[in-house]
Formats: structure tokens, C-alpha cells, sequence
């Protein structure tokens, strides 16, 4: 029966709102030279070290290694604990392969290494093999058919727009030679595929920027990767946080991407039922053992001949996972789970695993040898991938609003403040208003050292996550981000030096001479670029805003003390003076008292102040420790580069 209100039909039926959207074939992406991927694992394991240390309690296996035995499987070491058991299986193209256990069950980690993005440790070890398309896995080609999607969907820029995010990761990842117009083409059909064109000039957002809904943050990142038009695409727990439309809406997309020739990896907790018919295969696993693999839609039959039949109108995904989850509340209950978990992974390793093995062998046969990607890691030369990123750091800078509002507030407040408490004081002649003098130019260094650093405190550590995921995916080299977001920073910084200084300058009135004006601005520019590379290669090695905010403060109150104001150098102990050369202040405040006096240094200075370096010797070494912190903040860069392990 119809339903109207004011004149319009509101007539819901959710099993055919559900068939529509699952089933929703309205957008197809063109893909030209597709490339078909099968993806084979054969024995993976993974293991971890056991705890060492006293009084660290040890975790055993709840279930037997019986498994270890098989021919194959890489053996354990005493000195390690087994996390991921002799996994097999395979996917097709065209399949959507789901993942599925309990928490802390190992799905996660058969993901990355399936992927390719386990990161790389010496303490933990891999074993087995992975297969594309009937050949070991080539790591120089396969991020090019291959793409993650990471779980966390807060990896964007959320200063930028929908279709403006899928439009740079195009012009970075995509071919220099590929021209703008089907680059631009390319981002419209995806926009359209992932049902996010009434959304496409929406701002990503953050808890601070309105954006789009949480279902279309994560189609967003789904687009991000279909830029390349990628083969295979793996995803971890798409639909975490999101409510069940939405959830839906995620999947039926990457139901629809299987459709159209991509292999879809992905793992996922709990789907409702809907969600769940739009699988084509299931692995199902628990305590790292594969308790089953096969069609999704088998699984209740299957489930139903070991004995534990699936109560009619139950959510199937529920209730499997239900049945391989360990109760941990009692003994009781943690022995029995157990035995039921091992029950299962017995039984199918013994009587369903050899099987599969064989229909898979003798697929994988028959279609090895098949040609993957061979194309450059990167998609543009050093001169275009610059380019681009500038045009990004340009774009994201006007409009950060807040931050540029409230430092050219704090920088006019300060400079008028520092104007009025010595306003006029430079043009006194009397030796304690000259000495008064050094206290300006000294906060004024310290100022400009602080301002830079806790400028930048935050801003490594939150794009963090954004660089690594688009470093992972080859969207530039380290150098092209270092040099663009040097080179974009590098105009706000000066703006902000000539703001302060030119009200500073001429409240207090500092010395009358057009060379003495800009040499000091040189002095507080090279301070402010020494102390914002101090900041960034410390937040890049925090790794955390928290850890962060915590170390800079400590770095520059050591840069402060030694600055050489409070306490003159020799007034210092011998076995700690030295670290006075440490301190870029020094340097910077030496060379500004001198710029400031000229000659009359010597009769203007405290006993015990005398400077040892020259006003330009000063700038020198300034500019020295400017080069080397930057260059620490890129070798930082390098070091915290994403790095996964290859052997598999």
C-alpha cells in the first residue's frame, strides 16, 4: 500500500531498498588495459618473539601445532610464538573476498601481508608465499595493480574537497605523460562510480572543519586508490564506524568494482546480512588458523554438517563468528570454546583444506604466467611532482584560516606589547637604556625562535599519517615533499618576520639605518627557520602531537638558556660553558646586539659579555645550523619512511 506525505510517496520496503542498492549497476568505470589478478598464498605464517623480560607473563597457544608438521610451513623457532598458522587460499578476479574472526584472531595481519604493507621488523619473522597471477610476487610492481585502503579514513586533507582530493592523488600517481583531460576524465568517472557527485565540492572536514558524512569520507579513500585503476584492491574493515546504510552503501561500491574485472581483498566485522550476500568468498579464521574458505554462500551448510547448525532468521556473520570466538570469562568456558575452535580448524584442515588445495593448483595452472604491471614506481618526474605538491601546500595554506588569523593575532599582539614596554627606549642616550636594548632584541630572538617552532609543532604529526599512506603508494619522492613544503613555508615565515619587526623597529627605535633594518631581519628569519627544523625533525622522531609538544618546549628552553642574555659565557662553569656553542640563540642574539651598537659593543656590554664572533661570523654559523637542522628534518623524513617486509 502507498504512503504520501504533502503530496510525495515515502513508501519504504527495505528488502527491495536493500536488493536496489546491493544489487545497483548504474555507473561502470571504463577499464582500458585492464589487467585480470589472481592472488594465491600458500603456508603463511607469522611469528613474534616471546617475552624475556621477568614477571611478563607469556602467551601460549590455546590450540595444538599439529599443523607445523605439513610440508612447507617454515618452522618455529623456540624463541617464538606462532601468530599465523600455515594460511592458505585464493582469490579470483571478479571475487570479493571477506576476511572475517573474532578480534585478535589474525585477520589483520594476514591482510598486510597479504598487501604487502607488514611492516618491517628484525624481531618478527614470515613465511610462506604469495602469488599474482601464478608468479611469486614482484614488490616493484605490485603497488602499481595493488592498492590499500587503510581502516583509518582521517588519512586527507580535510581542507580539501571531494573531487579536489581525488584530483591531486590522480595528478601524482597517474602517468606525466597521460594527459590533463582524461587525468580530469578519469577523476569524474570514479566520482560518479562511488556515488559521490552530489558530495564533490564538499569539504573532506574534521572535528573542526565541516565535511562529508563518515560513508563518503570512506568512498572518498576508496577513490583515492582507483586512480591508478588498480587490479587488486584491499581494504581493512571498510565499514568500522559507520552506521548500516552507509555500510551498505560502501560495500554494494566495491560490490560494484568487482564487477567490473578488480580483485577485492578486504577484512570486516559483523556485516549485517545484506552486506554479507554480497560476498563471493569467505575466509573465516580464529586463534591464526583458517577455519574456513570457500563460497560465502556455503558456509551455513557447511557449518550445519559439523553439528552447529545456524537458527533460522540469525545474522549468518554473527553467528559464525559467535561459534569461533574463545570465552574467557571462566575455565569452563575458555576450555570448551577452545575445543570447539580446534574441532573446526581440524576438521577442515584434515577433510576440506585438501580439496580446495587441489581445485586451486590446478586453477592457477591453468592460468599462470599471466602479464602484471611493469611500469615506473612513480608517476612524474622531480619537476612536475613538485610542482604539484606546491600548488597543494598553496591551496591548504589559504585556507587554513584559523591558524593564519591567530598567528597574525598573536604576532601583532606581542609586537606592540614589546614596542610599548620599551617604547622609545633605543633612542635614549644613557647606558642603561642601551643595555635595556639587548632585552628587546633577546626576546625578540627567542620570540621568533618559539613562534616558528610551535608553529610547526603540530604539523608533521598530524599530516603524518596522510604522507606515509601517499608515500606508500607512490605518490612522490621524499625530496619533492621536503623541497615544496620548504619552499611554501619559507613566504608565511618571512611575512610574519617583517610584521613583528617592522613594529618592533621603529616603537623602540632602533638603530636608524636601512642596512642595519634588513640585516636584522636576516638574523630573525635564519632564527626562525634554524628553530622551526629544530621543531620538525624532533616531531618528526616524537612520531605524536603529545610526545611532541613535550620534547620542543625542552629543546628550546636548552636553546634559551645558553642564548647568552641570563647568563654571560663566562659567568658559566668550564664543564658546561661549551654548550653555549649549541645554542643557535647565541649566535643569532650576538650578531643582532652588534648589527644594533656597531662598534660601541664593548662599552655597552656587561663584564664577561664580550662576543667572540664577528656580526657576519654570527649570521654564518646561524645560517649553518638553519642548513643542518633542515637537512636532519629530511634525513628524520627518510628514516620514518614507511618500510614493509618484502620476503613474501
Amino acid at each position: 500500500m502507498a504512503m504520501e506525505h504533502l503530496g510525495r510517496d515515502i513508501t519504504f520496503d527495505a528488502l527491495e531498498a536493500n536488493r536496489a542498492l546491493s544489487q545497483r549497476t548504474e555507473s561502470v568505470t571504463s577499464r582500458e588495459n585492464a589487467i585480470p589478478v589472481d592472488l594465491v598464498w600458500r603456508n603463511l605464517t607469522f611469528d613474534v618473539p616471546l617475552p624475556k623480560r621477568k614477571g611478563e607473563q607469556k602467551q601460549v597457544d590455546l590450540l595444538s601445532n599439529d599443523d607445523e608438521l605439513a610440508p612447507g610451513v617454515a618452522p618455529l623457532k623456540p624463541s617464538m610464538r606462532r601468530i599465523l598458522h600455515a594460511l592458505n587460499g585464493q582469490v579470483r578476479s571478479g571475487q570479493v573476498l571477506a576476511i572475517m574472526g573474532a578480534s585478535g584472531s589474525g585477520k589483520t595481519t594476514l591482510l598486510n601481508m597479504l598487501s604487502g604493507r607488514l611492516k618491517s621488523s628484525r624481531k618478527c619473522s614470515t613465511g610462506g608465499h604469495v602469488y599474482v597471477n601464478g608468479q611469486s610476487r614482484n614488490f616493484d610492481t605490485f603497488p602499481h595493480i595493488a592498492k590499500f585502503v587503510e581502516q583509518d579514513d582521517t588519512t586527507m586533507f580535510a581542507e580539501l574537497t571531494v573531487r579536489e582530493q581525488i584530483t591531486y592523488a590522480a595528478q601524482l600517481a597517474l602517468s606525466g605523460s597521460v594527459p590533463n583531460s582524461r587525468k580530469m576524465a578519469r577523476v569524474e568517472k570514479i566520482i560518479q562510480e562511488l556515488g559521490l557527485s552530489k558530495c564533490s565540492n564538499t569539504y573532506i572536514g574534521n572535528e573542526l572543519v565541516r565535511g562529508v558524512s563518515g560513508g563518503e569520507r570512506r568512498r572518498v579513500a576508496i577513490g583515492i586508490e582507483l586512480v591508478t585503476d588498480p587490479s587488486l584492491i584491499f581494504l581493512d574493515e571498510p565499514t568500522t564506524g559507520l552506521d548500516s546504510f552507509n555500510a551498505l552503501n560502501v560495500m554494494s561500491s566495491l560490490r560494484q568494482l568487482a564487477k567490473n574485472g578488480r580483485t577485492i581483498v578486504t577484512t570486516i566485522h559483523q556485516p549485517r546480512s545484506s552486506i554479507f550476500h554480497l560476498f563471493d568468498m569467505l575466509c573465516l579464521i580464529a586463534e591464526g588458523r583458517t577455519v574456513y574458505f570457500g563460497p560465502a554462500a556455503d558456509v551455513v551448510n557447511y557449518f550445519d554438517s559439523l553439528g552447529f547448525p545456524c537458527p533460522s532468521h540469525f545474522n549468518v556473520a554473527d553467528y559464525v563468528i559467535d561459534v569461533l570466538s574463545v570465552d574467557h570469562r571462566t575455565p569452563e568456558m575458555e576450555n570448551k570454546t577452545t575445543a570447539r575452535i580446534e574441532y573446526v580448524s581440524d576438521h577442515y584442515r584434515r577433510n576440506f583444506e585438501p580439496a580446495f588445495l587441489s581445485d586451486a593448483n590446478a586453477y592457477q595452472s591453468a592460468h599462470s604466467a599471466q602479464p602484471t604491471s611493469s611500469v615506473a614506481y612513480y608517476g612524474n618526474g622531480l619537476v612536475k611532482e613538485f610542482s604539484i605538491l606546491v600548488r597543494r601546500t598553496v591551496k591548504l595554506m589559504s585556507r587554513e584560516r584559523q591558524i593564519n588569523f591567530t598567528r597574525l593575532g598573536q604576532t601583532l599582539f606581542f609586537a606592540v606589547l614589546l614596542g610599548l614596554i620599551w617604547l622609545d627606549a633605543a633612542r635614549v642616550e644613557s647606558l642603561d637604556e642601551r643595555r635595556a636594548v639587548q632585552g628587546v632584541l633577546f626576546f625578540l630572538v627567542v620570540n621568533q625562535c618559539f613562534d616558528a617552532a610551535f608553529g610547526v609543532i603540530f604539523s608533521y604529526p598530524t599530516e603524518r599519517a596522510i604522507v606515509n599512506r601517499e608515500r606508500a603508494s607512490g605518490f612522490y619522492r621524499d625530496i619533492t615533499y621536503f623541497l615544496g613544503k620548504q619552499l611554501c613555508e619559507l613566504p608565511r615565515a618571512v611575512f610574519f618576520n617583517i610584521l613583528m619587526l617592522i613594529i618592533v623597529y621603529f616603537m623602540v627605535g632602533l638603530r636608524e639605518d636601512a642596512g642595519a633594518f634588513f640585516v636584522l631581519l636576516l638574523i630573525i628569519t635564519f632564527l626562525s627557520l634554524a628553530g622551526e627544523g629544530m621543531a620538525q625533525a624532533l616531531s618528526v622522531f616524537a612520531g605524536d602531537e603529545q610526545t611532541a609538544a613535550a620534547i620542543v618546549p625542552v629543546a628550546v628552553i636548552f636553546q634559551l638558556l645558553f642564548g647568552g642574555f641570563f647568563i654571560a659565557p663566562d659567568a658559566l662553569p668550564g664543564y658546561i660553558a661549551w654548550l653555549r656553542w649549541a645554542s643557535f640563540m647565541y649566535y643569532g642574539f650576538n650578531a643582532a646586539v652588534i648589527n644594533e651598537f656597531d662598534d660601541e659593543v664593548t662599552e655597552i656590554v656587561a663584564p664577561g659579555q664580550e662576543f667572540e664572533l664577528s656580526k657576519w661570523e654570527g649570521i654564518a654559523v646561524l645560517i649553518g645550523f638553519a642548513v643542518v637542522l633542515k637537512l636532519l628534518y629530511f634525513a628524520a623524513l627518510r628514516a620514518n619512511k614507511p618500510r614493509f617486509d618484502r620476503t613474501l
